[in-house]
């Protein structure tokens, strides 16, 4: 399972053509989201660092399955797909994506479990 997510070309440097034009490259670019307190902290942690596409998600599916609502949790990959990917997730899923970074090649999600 890659919510339709494996239908679109994995690469950096997509366009929105890439992703059905659904999204713009600027919907996917990793920024801070406002308003998150800096002082949040995660439940629980989820390394993705060196797997690719789909793997990132399907742990994370699996991970957010065994979760209580409200949980956050602090994602870390190297895969630059889940820039489009996570963010997809959690629309789809309705969990909220309350932080998304990038750090030295490392992509930093914090995600809060919804209903």
């Amino acid at each position: 399972m890659c919510l339709d997510v494996c239908n679109d070309v994995c690469i950096e440097g997509w366009t929105d053509t890439d992703l059905g034009g659904r999204y713009s490259v600027e919907d996917i670019r990793m920024t801070d989201i406002s308003g998150v307190n800096p002082a949040v902290v995660a439940d629980l942690q989820l390394d993705a660092c060196g797997l690719y596409c789909p793997e990132p998600v399907m742990l994370l599916h699996n991970k957010i399955r065994d979760m209580q609502v409200g949980d956050i949790l602090e994602l870390t990959a190297t895969d630059p797909s889940t820039m489009r990917d996570v963010r997809k997730f959690c629309t789809f899923l309705n969990h909220e994506l309350l932080q998304a970074d990038e750090r030295d090649g490392v992509f930093i999600y914090l995600i809060k479990k919804g209903i």
